[in-house]
């Protein structure tokens, strides 16, 4: 089964704007690469981070686009509740995520990319997750579905598969070979006539699958190893062990443990809330986080800013006045309701746009949720259409809905 997957993102605010408001998934871990510590590594996946839900990234701003091709994971799919497919379609739609639908062994799947063009897809299957923040839970994302490999000969691939790490093949159609192993797929896309990828931004870094624990992760080590495979030590990553390896294909495979688990250093309800560092890079927190860019925990803007034109905020609005001025205005009228307001009340910001796609509200959206997220806590963001039968990747027709909470 899988146990995580690493990519390769330009900012890890962007993509937690994304991962956390779009996609609903919780940020269970801010914390560096252990590798090169000026970089950050953020998690994301369920209520806990349970194995077989996290996404993680390496911040690597400078990289070039990552160019896919053999030796790579092309795909990373995600479980979304039975009967949700049609809620999927119209919330990514709205939040300006261009899809596309295709059917793959008889199952319904929406593609979609993230803000880097790491390729993303969800298909119906089980029950709802068991975190929800932003959406119902009936919709919640319930951790992987599967990933896809593409590779050049697949046999030898396979065998690893079925051999060491408890697959089973299920259907083959055309050049793509599925395997299934306690919840999770793996595709392997056969593709000899294809260039080998280059990795960088968007792409996937190492697929890791799972191992109970330290004593399981050292035989199945010890097997591989009595094969050929070349493989590191295991790893102390303090919140699993790792050991690495480059699968027959080129992919870079990890055998992760179970434990200890993200709450080794942090309470299930204060995941996320802040920069971690394991115990051995402590001291040296001054050091690391002069390294690090900004990372605001308060509030994860919308992600969909980067698809409109970057032009000033205030042309959209008025020909007039001080656009600054006009924030501090909103700032200082919530500023004085929140002094009558009661603890954990709630108050909705509402910004409607009626007037099509060259009016965009969703930069001044961003601006206010940035703002009063200064007094409030930022609970929930939404976007209604007035004409559901019109929903256009620009927008147009619609209401951005902030709803903040007293705290």
């Amino acid at each position: 089964m899988i146990h995580h997957i690493t990519a390769i993102c330009s900012s890890a605010q962007e993509s937690a704007r994304f991962y956390t408001r779009v996609l609903d998934l919780r940020l269970v871990k801010l914390t560096v690469n252990q590798d090169d510590l000026g970089t950050y590594h953020i998690y994301f996946g369920d209520r806990t981070g349970s194995p077989g839900t996290v996404l993680t990234f390496f911040q690597w701003s400078d990289l070039p686009k990552g160019e896919l091709g053999i030796g790579m994971v092309s795909k990373v799919a995600f479980k979304i509740p039975l009967g949700s497919m049609k809620f999927w379609e119209k919330h990514l739609i709205t939040n300006g995520i261009r899809i596309s639908k295709n059917v793959k062994f008889g199952r319904k799947v929406i593609a979609f990319a993230d803000p880097d063009g790491l390729s993303l897809e969800l298909v119906e299957e089980g029950d709802g997750g068991d975190w929800a923040k932003n959406l119902e839970e009936q919709y919640a994302i319930n951790g992987f579905y599967g990933a896809t490999l593409l590779v050049a000969d697949y046999e030898d691939t396979a065998k690893l598969l079925t051999k060491h790490l408890g697959y089973v093949h299920i259907k083959s159609e055309d050049n793509i070979h599925r395997y299934f192993s306690s919840e999770t797929i793996i595709d392997i896309e056969e593709g000899s006539k294809i260039e080998n990828g280059n990795y960088g931004l968007g792409s996937v870094h190492h697929i890791a699958f799972r191992t109970e624990n330290l004593e399981t992760q050292m035989a199945l080590r010890e097997r591989l190893k009595k094969e050929g495979f070349s493989l590191t030590p295991s790893i102390d990553r303090f919140y699993f062990r790792s050991v690495y390896f480059r699968e027959p294909g080129g992919i870079l495979f990890e055998l992760a443990t179970d434990g200890p688990g993200f709450t080794a250093d942090e309470d299930v309800e204060e995941l996320g809330s802040k920069l971690v560092l394991p115990p051995k890079f402590e001291e040296q927190r001054e050091k690391i986080e002069k390294l690090l860019p900004k990372f605001d925990f308060s509030i994860s803007s919308p992600p969909y800013m980067r698809y409109f034109a970057k032009q000033s905020p205030f042309s959209n609005y008025s020909k007039k006045g001080n656009y600054q001025e006009y924030l501090r205005d909103i700032k200082k009228i919530y500023s004085q309701l929140k002094e009558i307001m009661k603890k954990d009340s709630t108050t909705v910001v509402e910004i409607s746009n009626t007037f099509g796609k060259n009016h965009p509200m969703t930069p001044l959206a961003w601006d206010v949720a940035r703002e009063l997220s200064k007094i409030f806590y930022l609970e929930r963001e939404i976007i209604y259409c007035f004409k559901e039968d019109k929903i256009e990747q620009n927008l147009p027709n619609h209401s951005y809905c902030l709803i903040f909470k007293n705290k």
